[in-house]
């Protein structure tokens, strides 16, 4: 029937798809289609209210005009399976569509390159192998062989010495091999013998998985959570990945695919028998070249004809060079360089400089190295030497001008020459490393040549040209965190300057290992000096991510730096970031319990007023938690006392949010809202968007307990698509939290419950404790009042375990208060939860929740028989909630007074 309401619910049939969209947005958006059809068809209009988010959108997604964001495909699913009522669903449905839509997407990012190109950029990050490789025609047939595409899953393991040509012949076969991988060829260089400490599995983990399309804030921090969604990833799909320069099995084993169709070749000069014997890995071992593939390789470099007229002393150099591919390189480029010069001359060279490979192999290739050495420019040999001092596993022009007080275009001349000379390779654009064999060298003639003054001030070159470079970025996405002047940049080197977000971002991803490797230093190298100031650059862009692992790392670094140099501004910037992680991590009795905040009084000490104010904020907003309001409410005053001393505003008042924490707890309304609005007017002015979302949050939670729902509602709402705007899900679940509580209170415990599920569903994916906590209690509300009450029961105990081990009070009380009301509960016990919530309100001071766990024990005692008990709690409840003008629990006191009278 045409005027029906489920007619009027059920939206109009969508019009075909443009047959000239590309493959992937047609194929995702159909899916998108058939869900909807599958659901009932939903009104858009009707899926953007079960969702939380505009019609507009999600008729956009499934339009495949553009590629819908993750935000707006979970709504749409999301609001399909509620209008289904299939919600016991999603827990299962999401991550099927994640893994759908991270797949699309990594096609997406590629589209604009694919016209000529079947494979995506993203994942075609194989390194283009050298120029001049000749032979290996055994093994490559053998890789071949082993390599075969007959639908399983393939690990070879290409083992052999240094300098033998195992990347060289691994990436030789992925670009020849190309046609069997059409879904992919990645690679990650495992370092696992160069001068550095090897790439953990996790730090190769964070390469691998953005280049599958994952967000790097997204990539989980528990190493067996990332391996498993890197399988996932490559599930059904042809990828080849070359993990090159592998240390042990451990390392690799979390990186290998399971897919049926992938391969895995892993290069190392270990045998990685545990590989084979294991995991069924099969083993290519790689000798020197035969004296046959030796002669092609310097033909291809030197020439035949010039070969052709020294035949000895072309054997002999072959020889001299133990048949090594990297040393007939360097000796073949050196020879080029030189025309004119005959090849016994320069075997006589060799010969002088040591070289004897029947008593050591690598002889020839140092001798080799010498002579190359030699017949490089001042310049170029100055660069090289400094080379050695990159701790991180590769170097832009940008970065060699800084190292070495050049400008940037002569820093790019220098590199190319030294890529002539075989020493250093251009592993993608611009961007340059070396064989860990030639940096080992690199080091050794620093050592000989280089003062200790030059090196430092190399090395603090390098420092500061990431300094600046990571405070351009770092200020254009995340200005909050607290920073130190900067020190001068390098005067040759300019750093870049990110024109937009995406700019400033890609930056930080793609220089993360040489940042991380500037601040945590190897083991037995000293302690970089100013790596916290880079630490501290970094600290927002960390807070982003979800994995916390590598930030602690970073910051305690960075706190030992500071130490070993006896620096107490350093110090202070570390023990700051710390907090972060902390507060991140949900462990606030450990900045809590801290009674003389460290960073604080050094802050104080430096008259750094920036600092000082965010370390009172930070210390204020764990004794919020834990339910220290007076505690936290001086440092809070302390901090606006500062911001407003002689008319200093350079801090944003982020700590005025939480002084409206305090005050809303304490039942103040009025004072709560001030502070809250004026922090929420400066972020507005600035359009500083994550700030106003946070605002949003709290004036949402002190307009519900004014019994404001509607404006509740409203500024939840507002928050969440702000939140959703920058695609931070951390403010975004806690809105929903806030959401959640105003639709409980109109009455929509439909909607509450899906606002509510989603948050616990954001929270797992982000790993916060505490968010769930919250979640928890809100969808427990909902099942309350719809009488589901072992379900009630269930959530209230969850949250309570978390409360306790969190030591988040507020979770904890209302907790508490939950299981007072559940009616699986003997009366007694739920007499004592309410006695012992309201015990724990009054011990913090929070005047507003005494008021509603006074309602809460007046309703426990009268269910228990108790009229005389309920009517003192009632009465109280009454007089707190007037006094907190909390307007729901005066309407709640006195239907009970009146109950009560009347019974």
């Amino acid at each position: 029937m045409i005027g029906s309401p489920d007619a009027r619910r059920r939206g109009r049939k969508e019009g075909l798809l443009d047959p000239t969209l590309p493959p992937h947005r047609r194929v995702f958006a159909q899916r998108l289609r058939a869900l909807r059809h599958d659901c009932r068809d939903p009104a858009y209009r009707l899926l953007g209210r079960l969702s939380h988010c505009g019609s507009g959108t999600l008729s956009e997604a499934a339009g495949g005009r553009r590629f819908p964001t993750w935000e707006a495909t979970r709504a749409y699913v999301t609001g399909c399976l509620r209008h289904a009522q299939r919600t016991e669903e999603l827990d299962e449905i999401l991550p099927v569509w994640r893994r759908r839509w991270l797949e699309a997407n990594a096609l997406e990012q590629a589209y604009p390159q694919r016209l000529h190109h079947a494979t995506l950029p993203g994942r075609a990050r194989l390194p283009a192998p050298p120029a001049d490789f000749t032979g290996r025609d055994a093994e490559l047939s053998e890789l071949d062989r082993l390599g075969a595409d007959d639908g399983r899953a393939r690990i070879v393991v290409v083992c052999g010495t240094a300098g033998v040509g195992k990347t060289a012949l691994a990436l030789s076969w992925g670009h020849r091999a190309r046609h069997r991988f059409p879904d992919g060829r990645l690679y990650v260089n495992l370092r696992g013998y160069d001068t550095a400490k090897p790439l953990l599995a996790m730090e190769a983990l964070t390469q691998l998985l953005p280049a599958l399309g994952v967000p790097t804030e997204e990539i989980p921090s528990n190493v067996d959570t990332a391996a498993g969604l890197y399988r996932g990833l490559l599930d059904g799909q042809r990828v080849l990945v070359v993990l090159d320069n592998a240390r042990d099995p451990d390392q690799v084993r979390p990186l290998l695919p399971a897919a049926d169709g992938c391969v895995a070749v892993v290069t190392s000069r270990d045998r990685l028998s545990g590989l084979v014997a294991r995991d069924g890995a099969k083993r290519v071992a790689l000798g020197p070249l035969g004296n046959a593939e030796a002669l092609s390789l310097l033909a291809e470099i030197v020439g035949e004809a010039r070969l052709a007229r020294e035949p000895q002393a072309t054997r002999e150099l072959v020889r001299a060079c133990a048949n090594l591919p990297l040393a007939l390189r360097v000796a073949a480029a050196n020879l080029a360089d030189r025309p004119s010069r005959r090849i016994d001359t320069y075997l006589r060279q060799l010969a002088a400089e040591g070289a004897a490979p029947a008593d050591d192999p690598y002889s020839g290739l140092n001798a080799a190295l010498d002579l190359s050495y030699d017949t490089l420019g001042t310049d170029e040999a100055a660069l090289l030497r400094l080379l050695g001092l990159v701790p991180g596993p590769d170097f832009t022009a940008g970065a060699c001008a800084a190292l070495a007080d050049i400008d940037p275009v002569k820093a790019a001349h220098l590199l190319e020459r030294l890529a002539a000379a075989h020493l250093v390779q251009e592993h993608t654009d611009d961007r340059y490393t070396f064989h860990d064999l030639l940096r080992a060298y690199a080091v050794g003639k620093l050592r000989e040549r280089e003062e200790a003054p030059i090196c430092a001030g190399a090395v603090q070159r390098l420092f500061d040209w990431y300094l600046h470079s990571a405070h351009a970025a770092a200020a254009f996405l995340y200005p909050q965190p607290p920073r130190f002047p900067l020190p001068p940049a390098p005067a040759a080197a300019a750093e870049p300057s990110p024109a937009t977000a995406v700019d400033a971002l890609a930056w930080l991803d793609r220089e993360r290992p040489n940042l991380v490797a500037l601040i945590v230093p190897a083991p037995g190298q000293p302690h970089r000096t100013r790596a916290w100031r880079l630490a501290a650059e970094l600290s927002g862009y960390f807070w982003r991510q979800t994995a916390t692992d590598e930030w602690d790392r970073v910051a305690q670094a960075a706190l030992a730096s500071a130490e070993a140099d006896g620096d107490p501004a350093g110090q202070a910037s570390a023990l700051m970031n710390l907090r972060r992680i902390q507060g991140k991590d949900g462990r606030t009795r450990e900045i809590a319990a801290v009674e003389t905040d460290r960073a604080l009084l050094l802050a104080r000490e430096l008259g750094w007023r920036d600092g000082e104010i965010f370390a009172l904020n930070s210390v204020a907003s764990a004794r919020i938690e834990i339910g220290m309001l007076a505690s936290a409410a001086r440092s809070l005053h302390a901090a606006r006392l500062l911001l407003e001393s002689d008319g200093y505003l350079n801090c944003p008042p982020m700590f005025l949010f939480n002084l409206a924490r305090v005050y809303h707890r304490w039942g103040e309304p009025a004072l709560a809202t001030a502070y809250a609005r004026q922090a929420f007017d400066h972020y507005a002015r600035l359009g500083a968007r994550g700030e106003q979302a946070v605002g949003r949050m709290i004036l949402s939670m002190v307009a519900r307990d004014r019994g404001d729902t509607a404006t509740a509602e409203e500024h939840a709402r507002a928050g969440v698509a702000l939140a959703v705007d920058m695609g931070d899900r951390h403010i975004r679940a806690y809105n929903l939290v806030a959401l959640a509580a105003a639709l409980h209170d109109l009455g929509r415990d439909g909607e509450a419950t899906d606002a509510a599920d989603e948050a616990l569903a954001l929270a797992r994916e982000l790993e916060v404790p505490q968010l769930a906590g919250y979640a928890l209690i809100r969808l427990a509300d909902a099942d309350l009042r719809a009488g589901r009450h072992p379900d009630a029961l269930s959530r209230h105990v969850q949250a309570l375990r978390i409360g306790r081990r969190t030591g988040y009070q507020t979770i904890k009380i209302f907790a508490l208060a939950g299981l007072a009301q559940a009616q699986r509960v003997p009366q007694p016990q739920r007499v004592s939860h309410a006695e012992a919530a309201l015990a724990d309100a009054n011990a913090t001071g929070a005047r507003l929740f005494a008021a509603q766990l006074s309602n809460v024990l007046a309703a426990a005692h009268r269910d228990a028989g108790q009229p005389e008990r309920a009517r003192r709690c009632a009465s109280r409840a009454l007089d707190l909630s007037l006094a907190c003008a909390h307007y729901p629990g005066v309407a709640r006191a006195r239907a009970l007074l009146t109950a009560l009278e009347a019974s």
